[in-house]
């Protein structure tokens, strides 16, 4: 195995920016996008607090990076409201997983708010005894609970939820109206839940219509998608909009090294000499050694190999986390699995953190088999974000197909259409999805006016721009572009090379099979 140092070309991070003209026709108090102000720290909690209006009814979108403190700001919103819960204040902290919850619980503990003002949904999570919750249940003043949940979506293989979520929902809805309550909505980390608001189950979401006061929404990587989505909870707040955006830096004493390991091979070989040796540089000398997987089988696979024996010899017990055990991310031990790409902080310093990108044979199964990376991206962004403190990032990954081309890509794109391997500004998916909606409505017009007129007798409507965003637009991006995650590797490459990571700068590249990989790799890496 060898490694060498790599040379970066500084340019500027991209993210999702948010402005006024996303949102045609809503009402906006600001003339423009409020600009976050950190402090000297690089936290934007306390310029939060300060630009929150606590009494008007709007919805208030937070766009900052990763461990800017966006959850510690929505935490002590929440600890503001609960102030005023004899006003009637009821507040919803809502995200799209279970471990995130228990971040919520643990920061309102240490906020002094007792444990019998806050409600976990997960009392309510024992299918087989059905419980009929009371007056005093429904009144805690704060509520925890996932976007499942409240959207009553019941999953995959289910048309409908449990009796005790459904009987729980219908129970606060009417003792809320009977009794006059302003419910506050904090939807934390939406990009992980715009599948929830899809259109046969937004109407749960307008059930609170009439007693919602406020809607917070917070995440670090927007997408189309996820513009769809605040239009609805603008809905809910009479069409009144608020957004603070916190532009994009890295902070040097906060940044980890990151190091990228090519293995071209078509599976990953957790026998491997090699690999276990790129393991050992950690191992023993790091306080925790953490992995996460792209797939539920891969991690099985870690933990009998003889990496997972060196890190139980060196460490204690592993913490297994997938779907399957049903087990968070616990930072008292060494974690592998695939369920903490977000919502979970690795505060510890002086701690390894590895990532396995899908292997070489994910790419060529159809449909690609690309485990917890399928979203693309912005689960990449995600995941390499974990660590807060410096730490060292190991991702390993196949390697690249081919090279991202750096060029601008014109403001006007008229018909034309970019290359798959061109480098495209993320603030022009808009207009490229738009242009493909149309080229495709175009191409069906006719059809589409006679199947929405009334000379049939079953009618089927064309999906509007909206809709199509929200359903389709992200598969669109990553199926065709490799900037947006057709190839993870690709990406993963262009993304490091080009320093666009708040948290961590790219400084070794490690290859295997040197006499096989050296001639592709420094034609990529120089």
């Amino acid at each position: 195995m060898n490694r060498e140092q790599v040379t970066l070309n500084h340019t500027p991070i991209q993210y999702k920016e948010l402005s006024h003209s996303d949102f045609e026709g809503y009402t906006f108090e600001d003339n423009n996008v409020t600009e976050i102000v950190s402090d000297s720290n690089g936290y934007i909690s306390d310029f939060i607090l300060q630009n929150i209006q606590l009494d008007k009814k709007d919805t208030t979108v937070i766009n900052a990076s990763v461990g800017q403190g966006k959850t510690t700001a929505i935490i002590s919103i929440a600890k503001e409201y609960y102030k005023k819960r004899d006003e009637g204040y009821i507040v919803f902290l809502i995200a799209p997983f279970k471990s995130l919850l228990d971040q919520y619980k643990n920061s309102l503990q240490k906020l002094e708010i007792p444990d019998a003002d806050i409600f976990d949904y997960r009392e309510l999570d024992d299918e087989n005894d059905e419980k009929d919750t009371n007056q005093e249940t429904n009144n805690r003043p704060i509520q925890l609970m996932t976007f499942n949940f409240i959207m009553a979506n019941a999953g995959e293989y289910y048309l409908k939820q449990n009796y005790n979520k459904t009987n729980y929902i219908n129970k606060l809805l009417a003792f809320y109206k009977e009794n006059n309550k302003k419910v506050i909505l904090i939807f934390d980390e939406i990009h992980d839940a715009v599948d929830n608001f899809k259109q046969e189950l937004v109407f749960n979401l307008f059930r609170w219509r009439k007693l919602t006061h406020k809607i917070l929404v917070s995440s670090a990587t927007y997408n189309e998608a996820s513009k769809v989505v605040i239009k609805y909870f603008a809905e809910m707040t009479d069409q009144k909009l608020k957004i603070l955006e916190a532009p994009r830096f890295q902070y040097e004493d906060r940044l980890s090294e990151l190091s990228i390991l090519y293995y071209d091979k078509p599976y990953y070989d957790l026998e491997n000499k090699e690999l276990i040796k790129f393991f050992d540089i950690e191992i023993g000398k790091a306080n925790k050694v953490n992995i996460l997987t792209y797939s539920k089988n891969l991690t099985d696979k870690i933990v009998k190999s003889p990496v997972g024996q060196n890190i139980r010899k060196s460490y204690g017990s592993i913490n297994e986390c997938t779907g399957d055990t049903n087990n968070v991310f616990d930072d008292k031990k060494c974690n592998i699995g695939t369920n903490f790409k977000t919502g979970i902080s690795i505060n510890e310093e002086d701690t390894a953190y590895y990532i396995f990108l899908p292997q070489k044979k994910s790419y060529e199964a159809s449909p690609r088999t690309l485990g917890i990376f399928t979203e693309g991206i912005n689960t990449v962004i995600q995941a390499l974000a974990r660590p807060r403190k410096n730490s060292r990032i190991y991702v390993i990954m196949p390697y690249p197909t081919k090279q991202i081309e750096n060029h601008t890509y014109p403001d006007n794109l008229g018909n034309k259409e970019p290359l798959p391997n061109e480098a495209i500004n993320i603030n022009k998916q808009d207009k490229l999805l738009q242009n493909f909606y149309n080229k495709t409505y175009s191409k069906l017009k006719d059809e589409i006016e006679y199947l929405e007129s009334d000379n049939v007798l079953i009618r089927t409507a064309f999906p509007t721009y909206d809709q199509f965003k929200l359903n389709q637009g992200e598969q669109y991006f990553r199926t065709y572009y490799d900037i947006f995650g057709k190839n993870l590797s690709n990406y993963f490459y262009w993304a490091s090379k080009n320093n666009q990571f708040i948290n961590c700068r790219w400084k070794y590249v490690y290859m295997m099979d040197l006499v096989i990989e050296v001639e592709k790799t420094v034609k990529l890496t120089t």
